[in-house]
């Protein structure tokens, strides 16, 4: 017992690393894609299957492997192996998200049967053929081997893969996803319906990056199912894709997102009615860095607000200018000047004269683009207490550069 145990731990370890150094987020969250790794996923179920099953597969022939070698119960080491992953994964997720719909729980105890399936098939694998794996000693050495081309591999892996991974990419992925015709006729239906246009692209754009085709072309067809579309609405019958975002554009009617300033206004109210749609966190999360993408705003500001109960400082945008980037926002403040530095040295950079009045004004200044992060920040006034600053990472747009 105490042999398959540890031998169960150490496979189950190994999951875990493997899994973690991709850093995605399914099935924990359902099937929010974080890597290249993950996007078998988008590509259709036999991938995502390998992907979710594979690895647990060869984990579990190793470990039963390695149990019968240490005298120790084979088919019970692959069985702990599988209680232990599901535990970590969809267990996890189950004992998280209460209340959870039934067809998301059918999910996750769907993939708790696979995985624990997947492993005793494994384990049955590598007892039938043990001339597969190496020697004790080759074993150490090939397990030593293995960890440190992992590790390398993992880190070569996030940085190759970095620029597939924006917010740009993944929205040219859903467009592919549900088709450039009924992407291209959201913003027409959502304004027939007096709904924000991006909000809705918004909200479908994070209900297909939880579902790709596949997923809802399986669910639609479930007996129980009772949401439909690639906006996921509930219904009584089934909705084709358009008529779900129909119901959805209705269902926002009147929920304006306020970028006048590049700032959002309304986002506790934003989430509040998002939530009544999806309460997924994940889910709003994905909607609103689809949305402030969707509206080309950063969104960012001080924490010291201005006159009009907006921050002082906020920054609406960041582009490339040439050979510089060139940062754009707004300002409410007594003070009549705003510099600009680097995070790293508080070197100099910008000053930036703002025209007088009490009203909120734009500003801009460029930068260097090896410039990586700054600091925007209001000149000191006398009497006015704490000074409005805010800090923006340039990194982020080194795609850009």
């Amino acid at each position: 017992m105490l042999i398959s145990t540890l031998t169960a731990a150490a496979g189950s370890f190994a999951l875990y690393v493997f899994y973690g150094a991709f850093s995605h987020r399914w099935p924990t969250n359902y099937s929010q894609i974080k890597s290249e790794l993950d996007a078998h996923h988008r590509r259709g179920i036999v991938r995502f299957l390998g992907v979710r099953l594979g690895p647990v597969v060869l984990v579990a022939a190793s470990v039963a492997h390695v149990a019968r070698t240490l005298e120790g119960d084979p088919l019970l080491a692959a069985l702990f192996l599988a209680l232990a992953h599901v535990a970590l994964t969809d267990g996890r997720a189950l004992m998280r998200a209460r209340p959870m719909p039934p067809r998301r729980f059918l999910y996750h105890f769907g993939a708790i049967v696979a995985v624990i399936i997947a492993s005793i098939v494994g384990a049955i694998g590598g007892l039938a053929y043990p001339s597969v794996f190496p020697q004790m000693q080759e074993l150490k050495a090939a397990i030593w081997t293995a960890a440190i081309t992992a590790i390398l591999g993992a880190a070569y892996l996030r940085m190759s893969s970095q620029r597939d991974n924006s917010e740009e990419s993944d929205l040219e992925w859903i467009r592919d996803d549900i088709g450039a015709d009924v992407w291209d006729q959201i913003p027409e239906v959502a304004l027939t319906a007096h709904a924000d246009p991006q909000l809705v692209q918004a909200v479908v754009a994070a209900e297909v990056m939880q579902r790709p085709r596949w997923l809802r072309n399986i669910e639609t067809r479930w007996p129980g199912a009772r949401t439909f579309g690639v906006a996921q609405m509930a219904s009584d019958k089934r909705l084709t894709d358009i008529e779900s975002v129909e119901l959805l554009s209705r269902n926002l009617a009147g929920v304006q997102v306020d970028t006048e300033y590049g700032y959002f206004q309304s986002t506790p109210v934003l989430e509040g009615r998002l939530e009544l749609h999806n309460e997924n966190p994940a889910f709003i999360s994905d909607c609103l860095k689809f949305l402030r993408d969707l509206k080309r705003v950063d969104g960012r500001g001080s924490e010291v607000v201005g006159a009009d109960g907006l921050p002082a400082i906020v920054v609406c945008r960041v582009k490339r200018a040439g050979q510089e980037l060139l940062v754009t926002g707004t300002y409410c403040w007594d003070a009549d000047r705003i510099d600009v530095a680097s995070s790293v040295g508080y070197e100099a950079l910008a000053s930036v004269e703002i025209p007088e009045g009490r009203a909120r004004r734009p500003w801009s200044f460029t930068t260097r683009l090896d410039v990586d992060d700054v600091t925007i920040s209001a000149a000191p006034s006398p009497g006015a207490g704490e000074t409005p600053s805010v800090e923006v990472s340039l990194r982020e747009y080194s795609r850009l550069r």
